[in-house]
């Protein structure tokens, strides 16, 4: 490797290029250091460095490819298949238009941030309906679309052994194009499935459209600015579309289903500097302010701190909230637009409630005893309930039962407890109504299933926390699934080429996977032994144990293992951090207890029992109270059940589902984080293609043999 008059690649000094590119004008061996000097393309700087290992000089110095970047739309054609190679292809394509490039089973989507309407009108359409297999045509998400639903055809009709159903699993970080990718693969099944010629032909009775006209309801509702993305999914959502035998068309009627997990309802009272809570709030206040009186200043679920009110892609919340009005028309019942803003007028309300220093305990400043009571009459419960639910809590003893009070800080926390729950509730029943919506007139016996997810990727920021543990655990899981339908399909391929398969060596995140549940379970409830329940329990006792302490139980329960990184530095900071496929990242576990706990107050819990209103009353996880009913208020908390053991049960019926599927897997790419069309930076392209899989999934593709010739 590395001889002289060799193309290749070098690591680079240059923070902005990663690698780059030249010819090996110098080679000498003398003692065991090889030293290389290579002549850089573009600067003519000559790059030097001695190496004293083998080892050291592959790491730092890559060959080059023959074949030009726009000549390879699959990347494990190229004859060396490494990151550098990886990122020259995917930034070349990219920049020539080419959006689109395939790494084996993976397609690769570079958003261009600008409108590329040829690339998706009606001969696109036609081309890739009419394609006999997906490697005839160029990479394209129509591509991913087409063999999925052809796929679902032949094993349905016995043409193809296999599973029956299809899951395509589209994952990339905000602004990367995920949700965009799903609306174009949803109008693709959507003519596909009617027989249609044309977009414009499918009209909006087809399940897909049906489904692809809530998307402002949910987006309205679960989306969120970001620092990197005016319109973030803050949830993750899965699309169960079903077809119907013998044809395995669709018919207007027939049932979708959509599943939601993992809102990131802690948005609705905190958002980092730059960014909002969740879209519902400032639509409300841009349509209603002025009649109910609302100000983005005093309302704590805007972030007034962060002191951002508008968003940088053009849209305006007025016109945002005409979008949502007006597929609240069309996909919903009347009155569901004014129950679920209601609500969020309630909470607006609420947000502003303000607590003051009251002897021994707190009371409501009176300057926000008017919105308290505003939002009572919005929640359906009585002011004096609701201002009971953040001031006090009562407990039972053996003898007697004692009010105890909360102070100002203790009141706020409980005003914000009320805050989460009663807006995750909200956009449960929104979920369940668009549900109800596109399941009416049919069952699903015998049917066949095509599921789309939707999910965020791999997360790593300045701080993280147990949101991102879960995430990322999300993240590896789906990586797991990879792995094995990757392991298989290679198991196939060499039996066809009679190649022995036994001594292959894949690999596989078993061990991460057990990591983060033992860690999470162990940071969750710090006063228990290591547990061996994923992800597990009940929410302990309350959060006394400060960071410092959490991070050494964990070195001390995890220390041993090799995805296990907690120094005396990180123990004293109170962190710990998880060597993932991805990479390591470094998690802050002040706040896992409480967060993992999730719990309301008993007295939020006998308030909520107590509403008028069903979605107010979901929000404490019980039915309506009988009619003489008295809210409950024994107890310290609501045992909902922890976060993270909520996520896992959700997330594992999902990874069942998928499991029992044929995946097709879309990774979305940013090119850069400002959102402009034609600009590539090279090291967050190359931090995205590691976080999304695709270098982990060429891992597993080299792991057999890495060079595969075709031959006649």
């Amino acid at each position: 490797m590395a001889f002289l008059g060799d193309r290749c690649w070098v690591a680079s000094g240059n923070e902005a290029l990663v690698w780059e590119r030249g010819t090996v004008e110098r080679r000498s061996d003398a003692g065991g250091v090889v030293a290389i000097g290579v002549r850089l393309e573009g600067s003519d700087a000559l790059w030097e460095c001695d190496f004293a290992s083998p080892g050291a000089l592959d790491a730092a110095i890559k060959p080059c490819n023959a074949e030009k970047p726009l000549a390879v739309p699959d990347l494990i054609a190229l004859t060396h298949l490494h990151e550098a190679a990886i990122l020259d292809v995917v930034r070349a394509r990219a920049a020539a238009g080419v959006i689109y490039t395939a790494v084996g089973q993976i397609l690769l989507a570079v958003n261009p941030y600008k409108p590329l309407p040829r690339l998706y009108g009606d001969d696109a359409l036609k081309a890739y309906r009419a394609a006999e297999s997906a490697s005839a045509l160029a990479p394209h998400c129509y591509g991913v679309a087409a063999a999925a639903y052809r796929a679902m055809r032949r094993t349905a009709l016995g043409a193809l052994a296999g599973p029956r159903d299809q899951a395509i699993l589209i994952s990339g970080e905000s602004g990367a194009g995920k949700t965009e990718t799903t609306k174009f693969v949803m109008r693709f099944l959507a003519c596909v499935s009617s027989g249609a010629t044309s977009f414009e032909a499918v009209g909006a009775a087809g399940i897909e459209a049906r489904v692809l006209s809530t998307n402002p309801l949910t987006e309205c509702f679960g989306n969120a600015r970001t620092r990197r993305n005016d319109n973030s999914s803050r949830f993750g959502k899965w699309i169960s579309l079903k077809y119907e035998p013998p044809k395995l068309d669709m018919s207007h009627s027939f049932p979708a289903q959509v599943r939601i997990f993992l809102l990131e309802k802690v948005r609705v009272v905190t958002q980092t500097e730059g960014e909002r809570g969740f879209h519902a709030f400032y639509l409300a206040l841009a349509r209603c302010g002025v009649e109910t009186d609302l100000a983005v200043e005093s309302c704590c679920v805007c972030g007034s701190s962060c002191g951002v009110d508008s968003r940088r892609d053009g849209v305006r919340d007025a016109d945002a909230y005409d979008d949502a009005s007006a597929a609240f028309g069309a996909a919903l019942a009347p009155g569901d637009r004014d129950d679920a803003f209601g609500i969020v007028a309630g909470l607006l309300h609420f947000g502003g409630a303000g607590f003051l220093k009251d002897g021994d305990g707190a009371r409501v400043d009176p300057a926000t005893v008017p919105r308290v009571a505003a939002a009572a009459a919005a929640l359906g419960v009585a002011p004096a309930d609701l201002e009971r639910a953040c001031l006090e809590r009562e407990l039972v003893t053996a003898e007697d039962t004692l009010t105890l009070r909360f102070g100002p800080r203790g009141a706020s926390r409980n005003r914000d407890s009320v805050l989460k729950a009663v807006y995750a509730a909200a956009f449960d029943d929104l979920v369940a109504k668009i549900n109800g919506a596109l399941a009416a007139g049919a069952g699903a016996d015998g049917a066949s299933a095509i599921g789309l997810l939707d999910i965020f990727g791999f997360e790593v920021f300045g701080v993280n926390s147990l949101e991102q543990l879960l995430i990322n655990y999300a993240n590896e899981q789906l990586q797991s699934v990879f792995n094995d339908f990757i392991f298989e399909l290679e198991r196939e391929e060499y039996a066809a080429e009679g190649v022995p398969f036994d001594d292959v060596d894949f690999p596989d995140n078993a061990d991460v996977l057990a990591l983060i549940e033992g860690a999470a379970a162990a940071a969750a409830a710090p006063k228990r032994r290591r547990s061996s329940m994923p992800l597990a329990g009940a929410p302990g006792p309350p959060p006394r144990a400060k960071g410092r302490s959490l991070s050494a139980k964990l070195r001390d329960a995890f220390g041993g293992e090799d995805t296990f990184l907690c120094d005396a530095r990180r123990a004293r900071d109170g962190a710990f951090a998880v060597v993932h496929y991805a990479g390591a990242v470094e998690y802050a576990v002040d706040g896992f207890v409480a967060k993992n706990a999730d719990a309301l107050p008993s007295n939020a819990a006998g308030l909520f029992a107590s509403s008028s209103l069903a979605v107010v009353r979901a929000a404490a996880g019980v039915g309506a109270p009988s009619p003489r009913a008295k809210p409950r208020r024994r107890g310290s908390t609501l045992a909902l059940g922890t976060l993270a053991a909520r996520f896992k049960a959700s997330l594992g019926a999902l990874l069942g589902e998928i499991r029992a599927t044929r995946p097709h897997f879309v990774r979305c790419l940013k090119p850069n984080d400002d959102l402009a069309p034609d600009v590539f930076d090279a090291p967050r392209l190359l931090q995205q293609l590691r976080y999304c899989g695709v270098l982990a999934a060429v891992e597993v593709a080299r792991a057999g043999y890495p060079v595969r010739v075709l031959h006649e």
